[in-house]
């Protein structure tokens, strides 16, 4: 006999017009009890890492030999991971953790110290409370310009969502969220990279930037690190 999960979602439903609407959905699992929480437990924790894993690799598998065999001059790019310095306790007190964002960017020259391309990622909570469910994910136009062979200044155009999410209790049977926020933004990213030259076309890239979307309680001071692939 089939097994039933029952998970609860709580939040503010203004369809409803009550704080306190509970929506429901049930998930049934043919095989046992076990492995329906198993696969729950997965799109609260793992699943985030995979989209995030999926994000960097399309880039890497798709966009950047993209940009190589274009009309431009020349092409690059990779993947990169950023640290977001400012936690997530501006939406709720109880809420630590910093965002960790994985993604991919590829770019061409547009001129002899113009470049111009496209990047995003997704994140996850870094050093997060137990009881706390998070995913964010970004994408847009990158325009950078070459200060000097070491030095660039960058800055992406596009947009983003989030999804903040309080594990209120868990059982073998059953889990109970409670949402805390969720929406769209639109995202200026501003960025300074330093770059190492590395072996043949490879090159580290340190990145600073300031993420600022339309909604300041994810504006954040970034650090992170870019290994790209190409030659400009």
């Amino acid at each position: 006999m089939s097994s039933q999960l029952k998970v609860q979602w709580r939040g503010l439903c203004t369809a409803q017009g009550d704080p306190h609407y509970f929506q429901s959905t049930s998930l049934t699992d043919s095989d046992s009890q076990a492995s329906t929480v198993s696969g729950l437990r997965g799109v609260r924790s793992g699943d985030l890492m995979k989209r995030s894993l999926i994000t960097f690799l399309f880039f890497l598998v798709f966009a950047i030999p993209s940009f190589a065999a274009s009309p431009l001059a020349s092409g690059r790019g990779g993947p990169f991971f950023e640290f977001h310095t400012n936690s997530l306790s501006s939406f709720d007190p109880d809420i630590e953790g910093n965002a960790l964002v994985v993604g991919g960017v590829g770019f061409g020259a547009a001129g002899k110290k113009f470049r111009i391309g496209g990047g995003g990622g997704g994140g996850f909570l870094w050093d997060a409370s137990s009881d706390v469910s998070f995913g964010m994910g970004y994408g847009g136009v990158i325009a950078e310009y070459e200060v000097t062979h070491w030095l660039s200044t960058a800055i992406l155009i596009g947009g983003g969502g989030y999804a903040i999410a309080k594990i209120l209790s868990e059982t073998e049977t059953q889990t109970t969220f409670e949402k805390v926020s969720s929406g769209g933004f639109v995202l200026f990213y501003p960025q300074v990279n330093i770059e190492v030259p590395l072996k043949g076309f490879m090159s580290l890239t340190g990145k600073i930037g300031y993420f600022l979307p339309n909604n300041s309680r994810l504006h954040s001071f970034t650090v992170g690190l870019a290994l790209l692939f190409g030659k400009l």
